[in-house]
């Protein structure tokens, strides 16, 4: 058995042109390998992947890749929503310039998922109609969340006029989807102020999409007639050949994946603040930095 392999070249591409929901749906795709089924209103999967009673199973991390920020017009909320930080050890959602009347939160779209899963009447008041207020101003922007429940005198509580002002999609974050190898991916996420949404071996199944690996850049030995070259391909096509007898003798996409190699061809969107790009550069731009992965920060230096 010989598998047919691809080989292509490690690559960086920026992704903050698209629509902030559209640039999550891309990070969606990129974990099942389905870009190519996106639509105008192909968004709408999200929904399911968010929501188990709508058929899919909770799937948020991608939410990571878009940030939001509002002042929320609801009194003496600013202590409440740090007691249930500090009691839930989640700290991804900012309290910004709290006062008695009203309250500034700036986080990613998972942090104020993550936040509405704890909405219930018994929580106090001022912690309930935050919760309410979130969810109702992202929702007017991002159509795949369920709106929450009002609760008996939601309305009530809040002041006159609306209860949420100065909504705004941060421009300070930057995305990349990075194509690269399964030891590359181990370095990059290392940058845990980053957010990151990877090609899943769990679910692709590679005999129906193929195997591709990425181009061994920039060993001097990269070249397809230099011996080493010839080594490292064949070594990449006995992978596959295993993989592919593992699926005949009933292993599953999940199991087989353990004799893949790391040359592995992985895609992932990376998101982070501008900030942190610089110190991703000065770590990985550097001389004592392994080849390939310096490789990827010339490419994101060209972005930031």
């Amino acid at each position: 058995m010989n598998s047919k392999i691809n080989i292509v070249e490690p690559q960086v591409i920026p992704l903050d042109y698209l629509e902030p929901i559209k640039k999550i749906e891309y990070a969606y795709r990129t974990c099942y390998q389905s870009r190519h089924l996106m639509t105008d209103n192909s968004h709408k999967l999200i929904t399911k992947l968010l929501y188990p009673e709508n058929g899919g199973t909770p799937h948020s991390s991608p939410l990571e890749h878009v940030t939001v920020s509002m002042r929320v017009n609801v009194a003496a909320a600013g202590d409440y929503i740090k007691e249930w930080q500090a009691r839930h050890d989640n700290y991804h959602m900012a309290v910004i310039a709290p006062d008695y009347w009203s309250v500034g939160l700036s986080g990613n779209l998972r942090a104020f998922f993550d936040f509405w899963q704890d909405y219930d009447p018994s929580l106090p008041k001022p912690l309930t109609f935050v919760m309410f207020a979130t969810n109702e101003a992202i929702c007017e922007h991002f159509d795949m969340f369920n709106p929450l429940p009002e609760i008996t005198a939601n309305r009530n509580y809040f002041f006159e006029g609306e209860h949420t002002k100065d909504f705004k999609v941060s421009q300070d974050t930057l995305s990349f989807n990075i194509i690269t190898t399964r030891d590359i991916l181990q370095e990059l996420v290392r940058h845990r102020k980053a957010s990151f949404s990877v090609e899943s071996t769990r679910y692709c199944n590679y005999k129906t999409k193929g195997f591709t690996f990425v181009r061994p850049r920039p060993y001097d030995w990269c070249d397809t007639n230099n011996y080493q070259y010839k080594l490292w391909y064949q070594s990449c096509q006995d992978a596959c050949d295993t993989y592919l007898k593992m699926l005949e003798q009933g292993a599953r996409p999940e199991e087989a994946r353990m004799v893949l190699p790391g040359g592995l061809k992985t895609e992932l969107v990376m998101t982070a603040d501008k900030k942190y790009w610089e110190y991703f550069l000065k770590l990985r731009d550097h001389e004592t930095a392994h080849p390939q992965i310096r490789l990827i920060a010339k490419e994101v230096a060209r972005y930031v």
